[in-house]
């Protein structure tokens, strides 16, 4: 039976007063149920079961209702076998790893590795430093220079040079900002396996050394980043340099940086459980205790928690009147 003649025949036991006009419909878009050719959608055939005090199911064909009941459950159906899949592949990886490891701990392996690995960070802990910042501050230099001359010979009609130039600069954000992650680790070392407190000091010292001009390289790319968009009045040395520069961008650069933010956010909570996985395995034939498990599902935690609890404020801050 079609839609229409249901929606007839369920008219028939409706008073007038509830069924002209519809009250769902706008009074110049009443619907014509003797055309034969209107078919309501699901949203507003519930409004009109609920009018006309019947179930859904009362305006569908039961074609129709297959459809629907079968919609629910297809995406899961679908899916669950590639999950079970990675699931049965993921199980005997593991079993196979944890074989391995208990191999290898019987033979005393970890434990040589272990005094390897130590003996090589403590050599190259001093030359970490100086060595990572000139590779990596010099790619910033080249970056910089580069993205300046670009800016310098653009005549204000040429798109691509702009967008060339900020490629440029996010270039020198992202080697600056691995030079400061670098140069905490060679110093975590120093700290920690180094036994000579003038070694130690060294670091340090070479640490501060390092630090002031990857400030300097983040300082410069943003000064050129305020010339090229005069409307970014914000210092880099400003403890909310981040919220403030976030609320000069654009609708079209803060869309760039959600985008951006997802896609770090579904990295990171892909790569949490995997590392924390590794380590568990590392934990059989190394002696790591358990404090880098707890590190990793401690920032696995404030990632989710984080995230959950904004999502919440901004679903509250836009159910506001």
């Amino acid at each position: 039976m079609p839609l229409h003649n249901r929606l007839k025949d369920t008219a028939a036991g409706v008073t007038a007063a509830k069924w002209v006009p519809w009250p769902c419909f706008p009074p110049d878009h009443q619907p014509d149920l003797n055309g034969g050719d209107y078919s309501p959608s699901v949203t507003l055939a519930l409004k009109l079961a609920k009018i006309c005090q019947v179930t859904v199911e009362a305006f569908f064909p039961m074609r129709r209702m297959r459809i629907m009941k079968r919609s629910k459950t297809t995406p899961n159906r679908k899916a669950l076998p590639k999950f079970l899949k990675w699931l049965l592949i993921s199980a005997v990886f593991g079993f196979c790893v944890g074989i391995a490891s208990g191999i290898l701990d019987d033979l005393d392996v970890g434990v040589w590795l272990t005094d390897g690995l130590i003996r090589l960070l403590t050599v190259i802990a001093p030359w970490g430093i100086p060595i990572s910042s000139v590779v990596l501050l010099g790619i910033c230099l080249w970056h910089y220079r580069s993205a300046k001359s670009l800016f310098d010979r653009w005549d204000g009609e040429d798109d691509s040079a702009p967008e060339e130039a900020d490629r440029k600069l996010n270039v020198v954000v992202l080697c600056s900002t691995l030079a400061m992650i670098l140069d905490l680790f060679f110093l975590a070392v120093g700290v920690v396996y180094i036994d000579s407190g003038l070694q130690s000091l060294l670091i340090m010292g070479e640490l501060v050394l390092s630090l002031i001009p990857v400030t300097l390289a983040q300082q410069k790319t943003v000064d050129l980043t305020r010339r090229m968009n005069p409307e970014k009045q914000v210092s880099v040395y400003d403890t909310k340099f981040q919220e403030k520069w976030y609320e000069v961008c654009d609708e079209a650069e803060r869309a760039q940086i959600g985008q951006a933010s997802f896609r770090a956010f579904r990295t990171v909570n892909v790569f949490c459980p995997f590392l924390w996985m590794a380590l568990l395995f590392l934990s059989f034939v190394f002696p790591i205790g358990l404090m880098p498990m707890v590190a990793v599902l401690l920032v696995w935690v404030v990632l989710e928690v984080s995230y959950i609890f904004e999502c919440m404020r901004l679903a509250k801050q836009k159910a506001r009147p």
